[in-house]
């Protein structure tokens, strides 16, 4: 799976930081264990190891860039497996409901570039007052937050 992924990236000719850019993630994201490899984040999957953000980038990742489906999630847990009737059905309500709640989830603005990044970190160092948005899962309700100085 990771070679068949890494020749499709390098067919469209998308480096690494580019397809994590095209999944809004950020490149140490991508490089997670269950971004690498189907079978962990199968098992992490099945485990609840995994938060939503984790399972619909992970399966976007895994399934969808490959033409495939939930069904194919229900097929791998059950064949190539030994996690059992519970994890494959524990697992299986997981990727509903998170792929449920992006489809009725607001759109999120897109990531930034390691440029702007970079930018950012030199103008705090240097001291001066930036404005920034971002997301503190435990400080707001709301997914889209902006914050007047950082």
């Amino acid at each position: 799976m990771r070679k068949n992924l890494k020749e499709a990236r390098q067919r469209v000719g998308l480096t690494q930081q580019q397809m994590a850019d095209k999944l809004y993630i950020s490149y140490s994201y991508y490089q997670k264990p269950w971004m690498e490899d189907k079978e962990t984040w199968l098992f992490d999957l099945a485990h609840g190891n995994l938060d939503e953000d984790g399972i619909v980038k992970g399966f976007i990742k895994h399934y969808a860039l490959e033409g495939q489906g939930i069904v194919d999630v229900q097929q791998n847990l059950h064949f190539h497996t030994c996690y059992g009737d519970f994890y494959m059905e524990s697992a299986m309500s997981a990727l509903r409901r998170a792929l449920e709640g992006q489809v009725e989830a607001p759109p999120r603005s897109e990531m930034r570039t390691l440029e702007e990044v970079e930018i950012i970190v030199q103008a705090v160092r240097a001291g001066e007052h930036v404005q920034v948005d971002y997301y503190d899962p435990e400080l707001d309700d709301d997914d889209y937050v902006y914050r007047v100085e950082w």
